[in-house]
């Protein structure tokens, strides 16, 4: 399965999937889990174009890997702001079951991080709502956050 985090920037991404990836570790002795973070992703391809295009291109790669490893029979948690429908619905086209973890925060709450937001974010509208867990990490602690979202993927 591969777990996707997204939302913009600051949203609880990385934190919410190294929470999720540590739980997973504690209830297998064996490489079971497998986590892709962007910031560390752009910079092992040495791409730090945050337009349109180089979003999406980079987005591919992440979804490439996430199948790749995904067969592997491992969990994928992947943390990218994933922006763009399309880009979503390319990493379903792979063919592996994919859960989307939509974060968001009171935009009038600043964590530092604002001007890497993506202006031409679009909704995750095209999401099937099974599989799909949205969570406003402002009104919940990080243990709340993650215990809805083991709740929602079963684990």
């Amino acid at each position: 399965m591969i777990i996707v985090f997204f939302g913009q920037p600051h949203s609880g991404k990385s934190t919410l999937s190294k929470l999720l990836f540590g739980h997973l570790k504690s209830k297998s002795n064996k490489p079971s889990a497998h986590f892709i973070d962007n910031d560390k992703f752009r910079l092992l391809f040495k791409d730090q174009d945050y337009s349109r295009e180089g979003r999406l291109r980079n987005l591919k790669r992440a979804s490439e890997m996430a199948y790749y490893e995904c067969s592997l029979n491992r969990y994928v948690l992947i943390s990218f702001v994933f922006p763009y429908a399309e880009a979503r619905q390319y990493i379903e086209s792979l063919g592996k079951q994919v859960k989307w973890i939509y974060l968001t925060y009171d935009v009038k709450e600043k964590r530092g991080r604002e001007a890497f937001h993506c202006v031409d974010f679009e909704e995750p509208t095209e999401i099937a709502e099974e599989n799909l867990l949205s969570i406003n990490t402002s009104e919940f602690t990080e243990m709340e956050c993650l215990r809805k979202i083991v709740s929602f993927l079963n684990l």
